[in-house]
């Protein structure tokens, strides 16, 4: 296993950016599609059975508890769920149905629909208008 790219920086963000950059492409979309929308902690060094390690490899769990160790992290919501999220506002559902069928916390929810985006949409006058 090659050594870690990055130093333990404690002011380093668990952002999408950061992640891609720290684990690669297709390493982040592993990590959002198996931890997205939870939080996660990060061990000093996980271990080849780690669950980490199963869902990114030895060597993007390396870099992820290189950078963030003794952390938990907020996995970012892969875009699919983010869209079943926004859907599923438009349907009704209250946020913890929500959260429950896009298998995610109430808190991730409510940060979805936080965005700029969806306060744009939640602006836009409706039929009753």
């Amino acid at each position: 296993m090659s050594a870690p790219i990055v130093e333990r920086y404690e002011g380093l963000e668990a952002t999408r950016a950061n992640l891609e950059r720290l684990l690669g492409a297709a390493g982040a979309r592993a990590l959002y599609a198996r931890f997205g929308g939870r939080r996660l902690y990060i061990p000093r060094s996980p271990g080849e059975h780690h669950p980490i390690t199963v869902a990114i490899g030895e060597a993007g769990a390396a870099q992820l508890a290189a950078a963030f160790h003794g952390a938990a992290i907020d996995v970012p919501l892969p875009p699919q769920r983010q869209a079943l999220i926004r859907q599923l506002d438009d349907e009704g559902l209250s946020r913890a149905d929500i959260a429950a069928k896009a298998g995610c916390t109430v808190r991730w929810v409510y940060k979805t629909l936080s965005t700029p985006e969806n306060e744009a949409r939640a602006r836009e006058p409706t039929l009753f208008d």
